[in-house]
């Protein structure tokens, strides 16, 4: 099915009509493979008002959905399938340009919860975080090139990391902290060693990717040039475990998932310029939140960071060790964010509430708003505007 057709289409109702807040469901062609539902969106105060997803039958709804163009991504081939489809900047942009523009829009530079190797996973990066160190960001773009064919490194300058990717014979250095690549005399890419040759095309670039007339952006200053004069830079090869995950959301009878919403105040993390310190806030985040209304055992397996889990019952990560929900022992666990702790057992003897972290750079309620849903049993499926509780 050419969903993503389809929400073009939906983009084009949505701007063509002039809706009253809430929540209006869209009958497009019901002649698919899969069954669908389109709704708009609508809100004067985005920031006060998440979108809750309830199941009002008895049979269970499994669906997926897409809001305003972005997904929850179970395997690698989904994001890079979102990235073969970005609009091209120029003629025949290079796919590996592409991965670097897609880390560098999709994420930003803050704190990371865990200096675990699990954090560069990409669908959990992209789908749950969206936030971390250079170090995080190229360890990204490494891991999307190399599934890609590519052979790839990264580099550990001074106080900086960048990411490099093989391309006919050159290594070609992108950067998406500082959003930038540097091109050489000739015009080509620059990798690290051509950089280390002539560090006068970070501050004095030709063709700068980065447009500027009058005051010099970081990527072109002297403290970023000065990354990789150091005698001391290496490339390493870094290796990730590839892993897929099941993203389509199951809901029981008057089972809810609601998003985007910030549940919780606190997000700490105890990673702080790659040290362990004491923990930090972290303020721009955003939950997905999985609430379960009876009492009631299963699986969840989605590709998500846990931030908290509230109600009765208890739950376990690898079926041997039950922890009791509201006990220190679990939420120790949860905010050491040292275990991939999916996927989750529950038991709950009344309801529960997962709350999940979600990128707020992909996950973002705007004024007008696109969500699509497909799968099976989805007319059991309510959807409305909720206002967030203060």
């Amino acid at each position: 099915m050419k969903i993503f057709s389809i929400l073009f289409l939906v983009f084009i109702i949505t701007a063509a009509c002039n809706e009253d807040e809430g929540v209006k469901e869209v009958k497009l062609d019901k002649d698919l493979k899969v069954e669908s539902r389109y709704f708009r969106i609508t809100t004067n105060e985005p920031d006060e008002y998440s979108i809750k997803i309830t199941n009002k039958k008895s049979t269970q709804s499994n669906f997926k959905f897409i809001f305003n163009g972005n997904k929850l991504y179970g395997t690698i081939e989904e994001i890079i399938k979102d990235i073969e489809k970005m609009d091209e900047e120029f003629a025949n942009e290079p796919i590996v340009r592409k991965v670097w523009r897609f880390t560098t829009d999709n994420s930003k530079h803050n704190h990371p919860l865990t200096d675990s190797a699990f954090y560069h996973l990409p669908q959990l990066f992209f789908n749950s975080t969206g936030f971390g160190y250079c170090d995080d960001r190229s360890m990204v773009n490494s891991f999307l090139w190399k599934v890609l064919g590519y052979e790839s490194r990264v580099w550990g300058l001074s106080n900086h990391v960048v990411s490099e990717v093989l391309i006919n014979g050159r290594w070609e250095m992108y950067d998406s902290m500082q959003e930038v690549y540097y091109n050489t005399k000739d015009g080509k890419v620059a990798g690290v060693e051509d950089i280390v040759k002539d560090p006068g095309i970070v501050v004095d670039p030709s063709n700068p990717v980065i447009k500027f007339e009058s005051d010099i952006p970081n990527a072109y200053s002297e403290d970023v040039q000065s990354c990789y004069l150091s005698k001391n830079i290496y490339a390493v090869d870094p290796v990730l475990p590839r892993i897929d995950f099941q993203s389509e959301i199951f809901l029981k009878t008057d089972f809810y998932i609601q998003f985007p919403y910030k549940h919780k105040k606190d997000l700490k993390t105890a990673v702080i310029n790659n040290q362990r310190q004491d923990q930090t806030d972290i303020m721009d985040y955003t939950n997905f939140i999985y609430f379960i209304s009876i009492p009631s055992t299963g699986i969840i397996p989605y590709p998500l960071f846990i931030h908290s889990i509230e109600g009765n019952g208890s739950v376990s990560f690898d079926q041997n060790k039950a922890y009791r929900i509201g006990s220190k022992e679990l939420n120790d666990k949860i905010n050491k964010w040292d275990d991939l702790l999916l996927p989750l057992y529950f038991q709950s003897f009344d309801s529960i509430k997962i709350n999940y972290l979600l990128n707020p750079i992909r996950f973002k309620m705007n004024k007008k708003n696109t969500l699509i849903i497909y799968g099976d049993n989805i007319d059991s499926i309510d959807v409305q505007l909720v206002k967030n509780p203060e």
